[in-house]
């Protein structure tokens, strides 16, 4: 390794500007670019520097064949941070990337995990489903 990059290190998502004929150009329509090459990152939190990177090919899309019975969001993430597992990163994912099958692989590894997290997600515990906040009055 050349760069270790410090303990915080996050999965993040880029839409590249793509004009061309490509079979697995994304339309996102939020985006200011709204057509383009969406790159999976797994980048330092502190300074940005982009540790790996993934072009996401569309849905059919097999990122770590290690892992196939795990979501292709889960395989993304493992695939991205192989290398930096067992040596105690900190990894910040957003509610698409977050499970609890994720979390007990990479604690397994000596990888702490933290992120939003979507409810309605098939792979959350039931408990977690059930309750709702109440507001203060």
């Amino acid at each position: 390794m050349v760069y270790t990059p410090e303990r915080d290190i996050t999965i993040n998502e880029s839409l590249m500007l793509y004009k061309g004929q490509l079979g697995w150009v994304q339309y996102i329509p939020l985006k200011r670019a709204r057509f383009g090459i969406k790159t999976i990152l797994l980048v330092e939190s502190k300074s940005g520097y982009i540790w790996s990177s993934m072009n996401y090919t569309g849905k059919g899309m097999i990122p770590d064949a290690n892992h196939k019975e795990f979501p292709v969001s889960s395989q993304v993430v493992l695939s991205l941070i192989q290398p930096l597992l067992d040596k105690g990163f900190c990894l910040t994912t957003d509610n698409y990337y977050t499970s609890p099958q994720l979390a007990d692989i990479l604690i397994l590894q000596s990888t702490d995990m933290y992120g939003t997290v979507k409810i309605t997600r098939k792979e959350m515990p039931p408990e977690l489903k059930k309750d709702k906040l109440k507001k203060e009055k």
